[in-house]
């Protein structure tokens, strides 16, 4: 049997390469630029396709129904949030992630926009390349913060949280985690003290760590009420999804300084217009949604996501 794989954005090349010298796999098909792929390009492309390795596009229920081959979607990542699962139920289709593949680098992320906030990295470095090295020094030295002994929030439980809170552990950081699937012994077990609410965690935390999937309950979890939570000295962290924190309160709120700064990695429209606000933030770090992303985890990402194919297609790595 001749199948059809479809990959929507590009994948690592030795997946790519092992997928093209598997047999049967006869047709490889990439649709570069994904976020831009219509729903009718995409049903167009998926007619006659047996897999699809989804990496940054939509797969509407539309596409789902034309796509009377499919045998599963194939997640590059760990969010769903990008297809119609509802239709993929009623039409019996499997959904697999990869949810593994990236957690590292997204755990190690997290703690990066942690420490550019906290150690005043960013600003600092663009005073000195204007030569202002006093100004620097007696602006944003009095200014950092040590995170030891500090608590940080995690909002969620997975993959990415389980690691950030050892890794938080480690530096000293307290940590409280919000989720409504680990247990208690789980998140102790990782150094971690589960809170029953997110109010708690908001009002409790130094530091907030978003870590949960994007569903219909999660979309502006954190909107203007539960910011106004958080202390004023808090900083924001959002490697997730852009769309679980409400972008109008976080502006809003940062600009009335009602909290220290935020590390964005995601958005709620991606790319970002020109004109989103937090542009014009100077306590705001941002970055163009690449936490999941380093030399490691895109090839673990890639020959995840073709192992899975090949156990589909009857064959193995």
């Amino acid at each position: 049997m001749s199948w059809k794989i479809i990959i929507t954005e590009s994948i690592h090349p030795l997946a790519i390469e092992k997928l093209a010298q598997s047999a049967g796999v006869t047709v490889l098909s990439h649709l570069y630029g994904a976020p831009d792929v219509t729903e009718a390009r995409m049903a167009k492309e998926l007619q006659d396709a047996d897999l699809v390795i989804l990496r940054g596009a939509r797969i509407t229920g539309n596409a789902i129904r034309s796509a009377s081959r499919l045998k599963a979607i194939i997640v590059h990542g760990a969010g769903v949030d990008s297809i119609d699962t509802r239709v993929a139920a009623e039409r019996g289709l499997p959904i697999i992630t990869t949810p593994s593949a990236n957690a590292e680098s997204v755990a190690e992320f997290t703690l990066a926009l942690i420490f550019c906030l906290a150690k005043n990295l960013i600003p600092s470095d663009r005073e000195m390349r204007a030569s202002k090295f006093l100004e620097a020094k007696n602006r944003f030295g009095p200014s950092n913060m040590e995170l030891w002994g500090k608590t940080l929030g995690l909002i969620g439980w997975g993959q990415v949280g389980r690691r950030v809170c050892r890794k938080a552990g480690a530096l000293g950081l307290k940590v409280l985690a919000y989720s409504r699937h680990a247990t208690r012994e789980e998140i102790e077990e990782a150094g971690g003290r589960r809170v029953e609410n997110l109010e708690e965690l908001l009002k409790g935390s130094d530091i907030v760590s978003i870590h949960c999937a994007l569903t219909e309950e999660t979309r502006h979890l954190i909107g203007e009420p539960e910011l106004h939570l958080m202390k004023p000295s808090a900083f924001l962290i959002n490697t997730a999804r852009g769309a679980i924190v409400d972008e109008k309160a976080l502006i809003s709120c940062l600009k009335e300084r009602r909290i220290a700064g935020a590390g964005i990695d995601v958005y709620e429209a991606e790319p970002p217009s020109v004109d989103n606000e937090l542009f014009r933030l100077d306590h705001v770090v941002l970055a163009p949604h690449v936490a999941g992303i380093s030399k490691e985890s895109s090839l673990r990402l890639g020959m995840s996501c073709a192992e899975e194919a090949l156990r589909i297609m009857g064959t193995s790595l």
